[in-house]
């Protein structure tokens, strides 16, 4: 509501157009540091990152990890191929996906999960203790630098595994889910090219997003007017077949929810040849 109060000021300020940097938007300008990040500013101020945190779970609660998706090639694929990394999880959060994903399907192996966010994210996760987020190996990374599965899974196993036995290659499966939302088209493009350059020939990337219909409807029109505060969209499918394409993707596939969740999706990414 803070950023909704300051939108007039800002408009008048930037133009009516949505941002397109990470900086300079409602979010942080109506806080006063328009320059800062809105997960930089988030990280300066405890408090208000353990009510945004809150209220995030709440929002995600409404929005399932699982039932989606059929994994049950992956659970098939993971027994062929015994050393490589299964699943990474990006800007995973505290983990609640993976857990919901590998409920629905136990046959996946939560040792080869990879959970990656934020290292503030991830030492409130190992803070957390979860019996079953115990077995999942945890990395903080910056979504901008680089993607480490590709040159060091070694390090990501826990040391039961040997060196010799594990492959420096990509993870079969990099799982996204409502973090693209938070970035510019420019942005999620450059966030999908550095996972792009990590995958396998065979390596698939999901997607997990609302799509936005054409014309909107109140859900995800809300979301799309939220989103804009903190620099990002509500994208409609042609516009992610645009993203995808400037990171060197193509999307192979659409799974769909239904019921409350049609307009939640997965969509699964390829290389493009």
């Amino acid at each position: 509501m803070v950023s909704f109060f300051h939108l007039e000021d800002y408009f008048s300020k930037y133009g009516r157009k949505e941002p397109q940097a990470m900086n300079h938007i409602p979010a942080t300008f109506a806080r006063g540091c328009p320059e800062r990040r809105f997960f930089d500013y988030l990280a300066d101020n405890p408090a208000y990152f353990q009510r945004f945190m809150v209220g995030m779970n709440l929002v995600e609660s409404w929005s399932p990890a699982s039932g989606i998706y059929d994994f049950t090639w992956l659970t098939e694929k993971a027994k062929q191929e015994p050393e490589r990394v299964v699943f990474v999880d990006v800007g995973g959060g505290r983990g609640h996906a993976i857990l919901a994903i590998h409920d629905e399907f136990p046959g996946l192996p939560l040792g080869r999960f990879v959970l990656q966010d934020r290292e503030e994210t991830i030492e409130a996760v190992v803070a957390e203790g979860h019996p079953q987020m115990e077995e999942v190996q945890k990395v903080a990374i910056d979504f901008f630098v680089a993607q480490p599965t590709k040159g060091m899974i070694q390090k990501l196993f826990s040391p039961c595994w040997h060196v010799s036995q594990l492959k420096t290659t990509g993870a079969m499966v990099y799982f996204i889910r409502r973090c693209l939302h938070n970035y510019s088209d420019t942005w999620c493009s450059e966030i999908l090219g550095i996972l792009a350059g990590a995958m396998a020939d065979d390596s698939k990337i999901l997607i997990q997003e609302d799509i936005r219909p054409v014309p909107p409807d109140p859900k995800t029109a809300y979301l799309d007017f939220l989103m804009m505060t903190y620099g990002g969209k509500e994208r409609t499918l042609q516009c992610w077949e645009t993203v995808l394409r400037n990171a060197g993707l193509a999307i192979s596939g659409v799974s769909r929810g239904s019921g409350p969740w049609e307009s939640l999706v997965v969509i699964e990414c390829v290389k493009k040849i």
